[in-house]
């Protein structure tokens, strides 16, 4: 499995996203996308989280400020699983 965050904010250019995966030590690839998948996914909200499986379901889905890191742990094994 391979975790890929993906920014849709169009003030941030990939030079600040790398600033801030470098200053949080994080190891993930970081992107940005294009705004038609923020309309393709049904995003509504700020911040909007998705799991997607290698066929582009989406399997996993939550807004802004819904989820801790235990339901992140969860959500990621049950796709890591299934």
């Amino acid at each position: 499995m391979a975790f890929v965050a993906v920014g849709f904010d169009l003030t941030e250019t990939l030079e600040k996203i790398g600033e801030y995966q470098d200053d949080n030590g994080y190891t993930w690839v970081f992107t940005t996308g294009p705004p038609e998948l923020v309309r393709k996914f049904g995003a509504r909200t700020q911040s909007t989280k998705f799991g997607i499986g290698r066929d582009g379901v989406i399997l996993w889905r939550r807004g802004y400020g819904a989820s801790d890191a235990a339901a992140w742990r969860g959500a990621l094994r049950a796709m890591a699983e299934g």
